[in-house]
């Protein structure tokens, strides 16, 4: 059985439409990624901060402690 093929022309915007879709979706895909590795970054960074900040003030905390045992008077 020999069936007749789709006109041309609409088989070949249904394809382009597919592939416009497809091209879209994958836009739409790497900005979300794009989006969340800025976050990710930006979280990174942030508790980086964090981090020094902390550890700084233990070791001001250390240092004024070791002080207050030795009888160190504090300023």
């Amino acid at each position: 059985m020999i069936t007749e093929p789709e006109p041309i022309h609409t088989d070949l915007w249904h394809r382009d439409g597919e592939e416009i879709h497809i091209l879209q979706d994958q836009v739409a895909s790497s900005q979300v990624g794009s989006e969340l590795d800025a976050k990710g970054l930006l979280l990174r960074d942030a508790l980086a901060i964090v981090t020094v900040v902390g550890a700084l003030v233990a070791f001001y905390g250390m240092i004024k402690l070791v002080s207050y045992l030795a009888g160190i008077p504090s300023p």
